[in-house]
């Protein structure tokens, strides 16, 4: 303080004292505080805030917050109709192989990968004094519009020939065969698609990432006790809405130009129309029904007013990847993303042409199902399991969700049992378990997270897993590669030695799935683990910036491979 007892500014006070501060000034209308609780050097553990302060209560059905849930539910919906697609369209309507299956699953999810960038972006500029609300807006207006153009553009014809005197008869649950057009055009529609698909999900990550920052922010602000909670109801939200996307895929798209024994039904367009008009309507959710503390601009008369300030926040963040509790939640991040992303290029073709999954059975259980049930086990730990150790529930769930995939593919490899009900099972059974490892990843980076840098910080954190995956998809399709199971062939004369090939890349995949477990002694085993983790970490600017170099080398490989290196490696587009 200097001699006229004037206040310092915030950011040279010392961080502690710079929190409170900006807390006081930041107070949002639907928080409550306890007034009658003590000062934090006697409020337990649970009843504290991330800051450290005594937490506050957050009345998130309030008109002010209510949004936020109208928000991620119109967000499962628009990423299940436009990334949830790849069987019906690319496979089973545009012809597309195994391999191009993986890459396009990897190119249409890219955006998510480049989350790091929306957060920086969130954090550090700004817009009208808002921080997450003005790229909300963005996200969802560049949803409108790329998704009115997908759903209006010139759609190609199936690559399929049916029968068409059996269709005049009402006969549509009937082979059909490639036609001998050549494989150039659908290439090329195929590769423009999902550049299309790709740039909605770009607009769409922007609008999320913000919403993520914004609850983070509140997060931060309740009991370490409950902490989470409302992450997963969000989440909740968000799977109800990738069920009610799942509900019409299913029913929209089961007729015989996408596979299914229908014999009339939609288009991936009208899908795409439907998800540009939800789309719009969550433009005025933002405005009216979401709430933000407007950041209090700089006042040269009052010394504590706060400016945002990039170069603070840019400090923070480098402080933030010097941590070396935060290196090892991250190498934890980046190692088991990859392991457990490996997928078989065979998984669809098996759908394709061993079950002859049809799109209705696939997302009534896969989609509507398996959503339900994954919203389950969000539920179920939240309820249950939010105090227990993290490193025990990942491990067995994961070994769980492993150990059914393996039996149920081995049987349908050797024509134990070919039915599509019983091949989707496995997806549907290990739903519960994938909630469970989901929220696990949600309340280690809510926990790791710091204040002030929330969009960054979080977003850092799923970045790292998101392009990490990108590495899984090249690793699956080179597993896949010497044993040829991206090609139909293989399938189509299904002789024993077709099944032992296929079986034995399998081999290689789920053993790669189970080395997961060789990264929990990284998984820190709780909240409070978490924050002894914190407090204990020591700095390394070099080990910082090394991270710093691989996750840009990921998101660049990820960028690359989905778009340029996939007619190196396909073998039969």
């Amino acid at each position: 303080m200097s001699a006229n007892n004037e206040k310092e500014p915030l950011a040279s006070q010392p961080q502690e004292q710079y929190s409170r501060n900006l807390n006081s000034q930041n107070k949002d209308p639907g928080l409550q505080t306890d007034p009658d609780k003590p000062g934090k050097e006697e409020v337990p553990f649970d009843e504290l805030s991330l800051s450290g302060d005594v937490a506050q209560k957050i009345d998130y059905w309030s008109l002010a917050h209510v949004g936020l849930f109208i928000q991620y539910f119109i967000v499962g919906i628009c990423y299940t109709l436009t990334t949830h697609i790849n069987y019906e369209f690319f496979t089973s309507y545009l012809g597309q192989s195994g391999n191009f299956y993986n890459v396009v699953r990897a190119a249409i999810c890219l955006p998510w990968g480049f989350k790091i960038i929306y957060g920086a972006l969130n954090d550090c500029v700004p817009i009208v004094g808002y921080r997450r609300k003005p790229y909300m807006v963005i996200g969802w207006v560049g949803c409108v519009v790329v998704g009115f153009i997908l759903a209006f553009l010139p759609f190609p014809p199936s690559r399929f020939v049916h029968d068409q005197e059996e269709i005049d008869k009402g006969n549509c649950d009937i082979e059909s065969r490639l036609k001998p057009d050549p494989d150039e055009y659908y290439v090329h529609e195929a590769r423009k698609y999902m550049a299309l698909l790709f740039l909605f999900d770009f607009f769409l990550v922007m609008g999320d990432v913000a919403m993520d920052g914004l609850i983070v922010q509140y997060a931060r602000k309740e009991p370490s006790s409950t902490r989470g909670r409302a992450q997963t109801l969000m989440y909740v939200c968000r799977n109800l809405g990738a069920v009610l996307a799942a509900v019409l895929k299913g029913f929209g798209l089961n007729w015989y130009d996408y596979s299914g024994p229908w014999c009339s039904g939609i288009h991936v367009t009208h899908m795409f129309l439907m998800s540009a008009i939800l789309s719009l309507i969550a433009i005025p959710v933002i405005l009216f029904m979401t709430s933000e503390d407007k950041l209090i601009p700089k006042d040269p008369k009052d010394p504590n007013s706060y400016a945002h300030d990039p170069g603070f926040i840019w400090g923070k963040t480098w402080e933030f990847l010097q941590s070396s509790a935060v290196q090892q939640i991250l190498l934890f991040q980046i190692i088991s993303a990859i392991l457990s992303s490996i997928t078989s290029p065979a998984n669809s073709m098996i759908q394709r042409y061993w079950v002859e999954v049809d799109n209705l059975t696939k997302n009534l259980i896969v989609g509507v199902a398996g959503g339900l049930l994954h919203a389950l086990g969000l539920a179920l730990f939240t309820r249950y399991l939010i105090g227990y150790n993290w490193n025990v529930t990942y491990g067995i769930t994961s070994y769980i969700v492993t150990f059914m995939n393996v039996i149920l593919t081995y049987l349908v490899i050797f024509d134990v049992t070919r039915n599509q009900y019983f091949y989707l099972s496995d997806e549907l059974t290990t739903e519960v378990f994938l909630g469970v490892n989901h929220i696990c990843g949600l309340l280690l980076f809510i926990e790791i997270s710091e204040a002030h840098t929330e969009g960054i910080s979080f977003a850092l954190m799923t970045t790292a897993a998101n392009a990490s995956r990108s590495i899984g998809g090249l690793l699956s399709n080179l597993i896949g590669y010497p044993f040829s199971v991206s090609s139909a062939d293989r399938y189509l004369n299904d002789d024993h030695e077709d099944r032992v090939m296929i079986a034995i890349q399998f081999v290689v995949v789920y053993a790669l799935n189970l080395a997961v477990i060789f990264t929990l002694p990284l998984l820190p085993s709780g909240k409070k683990d978490t924050k002894d983790l914190k407090d204990r970490a020591t700095r390394s600017k070099f080990k910082g910036a090394l991270f710093v170099v691989v996750l840009t080398l990921f998101v660049l490989f990820s960028f690359v491979y989905s778009f340029f290196i996939y007619g190196m490696i396909s073998e039969d587009i």
